[in-house]
């Protein structure tokens, strides 16, 4: 999620990642320093070097939602509808859905660790939209509960359908309760 000072909006010349989302995000969140980040949305913000470990800890807590889910894509249109599926492996009454639209293999330019500018970098998993709003939807789930979830969306004709990505995750107050990555087949 491209946001906050060090962001891009692009011009003629160069492709910018900046969207209205990530300030949104950095704004929320209160990024003060990058690259800094959320590791399923719990906790608080933390630099590069804590993702490893707070990500192995995540990875380790045992699922409260089972994910499945599917895309349709009309080229001709470039409508996209997503279908996501949730199952409560336990009782989750305040989850969230969110879908968000990524894309992978932009060439555009990045600060770089020492600090010089690549400017053939090759960025993956780029936040390009949220589907379903700003926070996602409620998506309370009972135990043994099934709910199934369909969104249309138009892709921007700046995105290359060939490499767009939806990432479907359900969220409570308590973190991330479950992922998964949709592709997008044309």
């Amino acid at each position: 999620i491209h946001g906050g000072p060090l962001a891009f909006a692009g011009n003629a010349a160069n492709i910018g990642l900046l969207t209205d989302e990530g300030d949104r995000d950095v704004d929320y969140w209160g990024v003060s320093a990058f690259p800094m980040g959320l590791v399923n949305r719990s906790g608080a913000v933390s630099n590069i070097d804590q993702w490893p470990r707070l990500v192995r800890e995540a990875a380790a807590q045992p699922a409260a939602v089972e994910l499945s889910g599917a895309t349709a894509y009309d080229a001709a249109t470039r409508q996209l509808t997503v279908t996501a599926t949730a199952l409560g492996l336990r009782a989750v009454p305040s989850a969230k859905l969110q879908l968000w639209l990524t894309e992978n293999s932009i060439t555009a330019m990045q600060l770089m660790p020492d600090g010089t500018l690549n400017r053939d970098y090759r960025h993956n998993h780029v936040f390009r939209t949220s589907i379903n709003g700003t926070w996602g939807e409620d998506l309370p789930l009972a135990e043994g509960e099934e709910r199934t979830v369909s969104h249309a969306v138009s892709v921007s004709d700046e995105w290359n359908a060939d490499r767009l990505s939806v990432v479907a995750f359900v969220y409570d107050a308590t973190g991330v309760l479950q992922v998964i990555e949709l592709i997008i087949k044309s």
